[in-house]
């Protein structure tokens, strides 16, 4: 950190508090950033204060622990609303921008077939990637345990664990 010439530089951190593990990971991360010479000011917000704060670079958190989910498992409006520049300070919330990415956005997302809807969102996805434009710091796993007479929970993008409707009871 004194070699970047960030040391003892403040770090902004906006949670949202009535997620408990966020006001765990939240106190955590405070102090393993304290441990490497950064000081964390933890800001609890609401969902609307956090989109909110994120609709001006100025405003943004440096780090947001907030939930956010797509209402599908679609790759492409996937990518467009967290991607494209035109959602920058909605749900594009790191600002990214490039024409490039948001004319292989279109052209996948207005593709006649999903082979060309494919390539054009693997174009998207390879320069998103190749650019950093987010970096996850953590992405926990939801942890599920049951006894032997519960079998094949699938997994369902669209719940946050899983989808109670589809349990069945083994044999």
């Amino acid at each position: 950190m004194r070699e970047a010439g960030a040391e003892g530089k403040t770090v902004t951190i906006a949670y949202q508090p009535t997620v408990d593990e966020f006001n765990v990971a939240g106190t955590i991360l405070q102090d393993s950033l304290k441990k490497i010479g950064l000081k964390a000011e933890l800001q609890a917000v609401t969902f609307p204060q956090y989109s909110a704060r994120i609709s001006r670079q100025s405003t943004m958190p440096d780090i947001a622990l907030a939930w956010d989910f797509a209402s599908y498992p679609e790759v492409g409006p996937q990518l467009n609303r967290e991607y494209n520049s035109a959602f920058a300070g909605s749900t594009n919330y790191t600002w990214y921008s490039d024409r490039q990415v948001d004319q292989w956005l279109k052209e996948g997302n207005t593709a006649a077939t999903a082979t060309k809807a494919c390539a054009a969102f693997t174009k998207a996805q390879n320069k998103i990637l190749a650019d950093h434009a987010l970096l996850y710091i953590a992405y926990p796993a939801i942890t599920v345990l049951s006894d032997g007479r519960v079998k094949n929970i699938p997994f369902s993008p669209t719940q946050q664990d899983f989808n109670v409707g589809f349990l069945r009871m083994a044999e």
